[in-house]
């Protein structure tokens, strides 16, 4: 592959399959959906997700300031559009946060250790505030089957689960397909 003009470092071919598959989610969403400023604003939400979605699964790991921001704009998108109110979309962060952040209190109290990583509290916080709080169940369960097929198949190696992974692919299916 190529060699960062800069650094003179390699540059991976994953850089190269993440900006195609970008740039196909583009084209998919924008044929599918009008060109409006909530659909916009919803496009913003959907790459932020993604990123998540990379992250998780590249690093087990979720950012607080994209999650932060997708709460941000969530809200927005609660004032500004007319499917989700502004009361559901803050029941939503309260909610989405407080059960995972609950189930690993008890999960914690019984093993003592985390079953679940705070990165997940906040990234289910940040997708409930874009889907309201009525959807939490199906983030939820979608997120556990892709992220147990991800690892039954052997894509992700490792003990952990991409749980944000798996609930960020969840969101993205039930924003596009609801």
């Amino acid at each position: 592959m190529g060699k960062c003009w800069y650094c003179k470092s390699r540059i991976k071919v994953s850089y190269l399959i993440y900006e195609l598959l970008i740039g196909l989610f583009t084209i998919f969403f924008f044929i599918n959906l009008d060109i409006t400023w909530i659909n916009i604003l919803l496009y913003l939400i959907c790459i932020l997700i993604i990123i998540q979605i990379l992250l998780d699964y590249k690093f087990l790991l979720l950012s607080t300031n994209i999650s932060t921001l997708i709460i941000i704009l969530g809200l927005a998108l609660a004032l500004i559009g007319n499917e989700i109110t502004i009361t559901d979309s803050f029941l939503g962060i309260c909610l989405g946060y407080s059960s995972l952040w609950l189930l690993n209190f008890i999960f914690k109290s019984i093993k003592s250790k985390d079953g679940i990583g705070d990165g997940d509290f906040i990234f289910l916080a940040s997708l409930c505030s874009v889907l309201g709080y009525k959807l939490i169940g199906p983030i939820v369960l979608g997120g556990s089957i892709i992220s147990l097929l991800i690892y039954i198949t052997g894509f992700k190696e490792g003990t952990l689960l991409p749980f944000g992974t798996g609930m960020g692919l969840a969101t993205l299916f039930l924003i596009l397909f609801l």
